[in-house]
């Protein structure tokens, strides 16, 4: 509905039926058709980043009954590495040799795993076997040119452009065609235009019945503290400096963006009412220059939006003052002209009286 169609959805559905009639149910269980393209879509991100000495730290199933034995101590030691963190410059943590990887290189280093997958079909050798491309039209043709090497189709008829039908000719001659599926990045490339960003109003009617809203009180500093460690390992603060200190609100955080605060109106009679997003105000390394200019920038931001109604006061005292200086002005004219005309009068009737 909030997309007009163009996105669809199936939920897994979980059941409790039993074998046989008369029995009493079990625990509800999940689809096995869903579950097998739930576990599926991270399986290859899973073996790929099973290697204990590209990620060390692996905590094994989710019970961590086989997680690895030194798991407690490289935590431990990443712990104190975290605390000591704001004290040091950019360039000393970064290079730290550190017991586990730090949460955004992990997020760097698994993104550019999946990136690399994504990319399977592009390079010799790295072909995938995802069902459907072939029967979908998702192929390609590749032209090996001597002294050049693999060149993409579209590449290729570039290269054509402008050229005799003789030269065409002649490349076709040495040049080695083959074809290929595309590329799980090349199919989504190619429709890229196409996408359509969610609006926020949209987005928030899908966040608010897929979490479970908080009640968060704005702080006497014009913040919003969020305490999260599913979005992030430490409190995330949000800037809401338009409200005042205590005003309370249901609050959602979309984990893809961890950067917006989404806020609903908290009372009774209007609970769940969107009433927009917050922006996120983190803190800043001291010895990261840019950094420093980008939050001096924002503070100045927030200073100017905290001033714009007093200023627009301020200019309607000076107007008011102004139109009333003019109009005593005017009425103090007045009563000047009012006496040289009185004089004149005077002077006129003396000369005229009889001697």
């Amino acid at each position: 509905r909030l997309s007009g169609g163009a996105v669809t959805c199936r939920v897994g559905e979980t059941n409790n039926s039993t074998a046989f009639l008369g029995q009493f149910a079990g625990a509800a269980k999940g689809n096995f058709r869903t579950r097998a393209l739930i576990e599926s879509f991270w399986n290859l991100t899973h073996n790929e980043t099973g290697e204990r000495l590209v990620f060390p730290g692996q905590t094994g199933s989710h019970a961590r009954v086989n997680a690895p034995e030194d798991l407690i101590g490289r935590g431990k030691e990443m712990d104190l590495m975290l605390r000591a963190m704001p004290a040091l410059p950019e360039w000393v943590f970064q290079n730290l040799r550190k017991p586990l990887p730090e949460f955004n290189e992990a997020v760097r280093a698994i993104g550019e795993i999946n990136e690399r997958m994504n990319r399977r079909g592009i390079m010799p050798g790295t072909e995938h076997m995802i069902e459907g491309f072939v029967e979908a039209g998702l192929v390609t043709t590749d032209f090996d040119l001597p002294g050049i090497g693999l060149v993409a189709r579209a590449d290729f008829e570039e290269r054509l452009k402008g050229r005799s039908e003789d030269d065409q000719r002649a490349i076709l001659a040495v040049c080695k065609a083959s074809a290929r599926k595309l590329s799980p990045r090349e199919v989504f490339d190619s429709r890229r235009g196409e996408l359509v960003p969610w609006r926020r109003e949209a987005l928030a009617q899908l966040l608010y019945p897929a979490h479970r809203p908080e009640i968060s009180r704005v702080t006497k500093n014009g913040l919003v503290v969020i305490e999260d460690q599913d979005v992030a390992p430490s409190a995330l603060r949000f800037l809401a400096h338009h409200f005042s200190a205590g005003d309370e609100f249901e609050t959602v955080i979309n984990p893809m963006v961890p950067d917006l605060l989404f806020i609903y109106d908290a009372r009774a009679n209007r609970k769940g009412a969107w009433l927009g997003t917050l922006k996120l105000w983190g803190s800043v390394n001291r010895a990261d220059d840019a950094a420093v200019q980008r939050r001096i920038g924002m503070a100045e931001q927030v200073k100017r939006e905290l001033l714009e109604p007093l200023t627009k006061m301020g200019g309607r005292l000076a107007k008011n003052r102004a139109e009333d200086l003019e109009h005593n002005n005017a009425v103090l004219g007045a009563l000047g002209s009012e006496k040289k005309t009185a004089v004149a009068e005077a002077r006129a009737a003396m000369m005229t009286m009889p001697d």
